[in-house]
């Protein structure tokens, strides 16, 4: 059952870590955002290896008469990929590297800060020079370089195919986010072919800087295209300007964003959702959203964490740790979920609640009238009964209730969207639910796939992958597309949360809690 003292131990341990990680989603938003401002570094360090020596203070490049180009080694890390893994066949020789240095102006000849005065520079056969080169370094290592929008030079308006000959070799693409983190991916070799005809035939270079255009904030795809020699390259779609970048600024065939938008599983801006718990922390994905914009004030507190005691059914706000908190209900059962500052929950009776804490925005003052003991019941402003019930479970996105009848039916804001249902999960892009028979998503649109012959009692949401438990035994993991389908832990689950990278599974025989990676 949910309200088990084990699972209020078990919320009790993992409090403080939660709190640390908050701390490290605040620092990659802030991080994120800095990538959109600047448009120009395509990873966050950590995520992906910066592919030279930390100690370089300036971009690695190679300049050619005035174009930039880039190292391409560490793209490949998107996929997987070691640098052993890329084939490059040099061509014809170009020229040598005649000098050092970062040149910001336009110059006749070969210079870099990361190859060799007399590295040859070659031609890259299957790729145009003013795309792709290649050199041989002293050590007969083969690199391979990529144009860049850095350069002061911007290619003439002209069709995007002068440059982009190579799309029937691409092999698969990667959709991500801005972090990058994987939010999507096309291996189907038609649609593949399909796409990248209709880029080659119908994109064009601006022929001038249309960043502007392109880096909006969260409005933009990074598709990650791997090749047939296993190389990567980059196209940055914007959703909705109709621009993109891929070697310098390009306006985008019409509709080309729109029909990526089939293949995509996951949110632009990563979400926290943690939907089913007996704790509920912020989701600091919201304050990116706009959707989000007038669920949030921001002259208010926003509460960080909330925590229900299973065996007391009392609801409480975490102000800093250390068991600093304020008891906000005493009618609760599980299912808490923060959205700016109101508070969702499943009460005791099978109930939808909804209690709104406005405190001014002053964290250090609210904690030191916590541990004062004053009375904060004056702060909350509104407590109501958004739906009677009674309902097994509850999960809540922007507002938008989603309850499961305890006669199975799964409904949304009340209005019935399936029947017969044993557990949903909720996600940023849809809503993953199992029959009894099979488990099926709908799309926010309303397309309804099946992803698995198979019931579940239990599934949980993480990015792009579904987490459930059959009846029969075991928690599995398949992708949000379907793919990927596979055993985890051969364990009789009554229910799975999975946070933190960690999986908590509630053995359906003894009541025990194991916590599990998630992989």
């Amino acid at each position: 059952m949910r309200n088990t003292t084990e699972q209020t131990a078990y919320i009790m341990q993992l409090k403080h870590k939660r709190k640390k990680a908050q701390k490290r989603m605040v620092w990659a938003a802030l991080a994120a955002c800095l990538v959109v401002v600047a448009g120009v570094v395509p990873f966050l360090t950590g995520l992906v290896e910066w592919p030279f020596a930390p100690e370089t203070s300036e971009i690695a490049f190679l300049s050619w008469d005035g174009a930039f180009y880039s190292p391409i080694d560490n793209l490949g890390q998107l996929y997987g990929l070691n640098e052993s893994d890329l084939e490059i066949v040099p061509g014809k020789v170009i020229g040598q590297v005649t000098g050092y240095g970062f040149h910001t102006e336009e110059r006749q000849g070969l210079f870099s800060n990361v190859l060799k005065k007399g590295t040859t520079i070659l031609e890259w056969p299957g790729y145009t020079a003013q795309f792709r080169v290649c050199s041989r370094d002293s050590e007969g290592r083969l690199r391979g370089f990529e144009r860049s929008y850095l350069g002061v030079n911007h290619l003439e308006k002209c069709p995007v195919s002068d440059l982009f000959n190579f799309q029937d070799r691409v092999a698969e693409i990667l959709i991500c986010n801005n972090n990058p983190s994987e939010i999507g991916r096309i291996t189907d070799r038609t649609a593949i072919s399909r796409l990248m005809q209709e880029f080659a035939d119908f994109a064009e270079f601006t022929g001038e800087d249309d960043n502007n255009n392109v880096y909006q904030a969260n409005q933009f795809y990074r598709l990650y295209l791997r090749l047939a020699d296993n190389s990567v390259t980059e196209i940055v779609v914007n959703l909705h300007s109709g621009f993109g970048s891929w070697v310098d600024s390009i306006r985008l065939p019409e509709g080309f964003a729109e029909s990526l938008s089939e293949y995509v599983l996951g949110p632009m801006v990563p979400e926290w959702l943690s939907y089913g718990n007996l704790s509920a922390h912020a989701d600091y994905g919201l304050f990116l959203l706009p959707e989000a914009e007038g669920l949030i004030r921001n002259d208010l507190y926003a509460p960080e964490d909330v925590w229900i005691d299973g065996t007391t059914g009392h609801l409480y706000l975490d102000v800093g740790g250390d068991d600093v908190k304020y008891r906000l209900a005493d009618d609760a059962l599980a299912d808490v979920r923060i959205e700016g500052q109101n508070i969702y929950y499943l009460t005791q009776e099978g109930q939808v609640e909804r209690l709104r804490f406005a405190y001014p925005n002053d964290p250090d003052g609210l904690r030191q009238a916590v541990e004062a003991g004053d009375d904060l019941s004056t702060y909350v402003t509104a407590r109501d009964v958004l739906a009677d019930g009674p309902f097994n479970r509850l999960q809540v996105r922007l507002g938008v209730i989603w309850t499961l009848s305890r006669d199975g039916i799964l409904c949304r804001n009340g209005q019935k969207i399936a029947e017969q249902v044993t557990s949903f999960a909720l996600d940023p892009l849809g809503v993953t639910y199992s029959d009894g028979q099979a488990i099926w998503r709908q799309s926010a649109a309303g397309q309804v796939k099946k992803l698995a012959d198979r019931d579940a009692v239990s599934m949980a949401v993480d990015d792009i992958y579904l987490y459930y438990a059959p009846s029969a035994g075991g928690v599995w993991k398949m992708r949000l597309d379907g793919l990927g389908n596979r055993l985890l832990y051969n364990l009789n689950a009554q229910k799975i949360v999975v946070q933190q990278d960690v999986i908590a599974i509630l053995e359906r025989d003894t009541g025990r809690i194991f916590m599990a990676p998630q992989d």
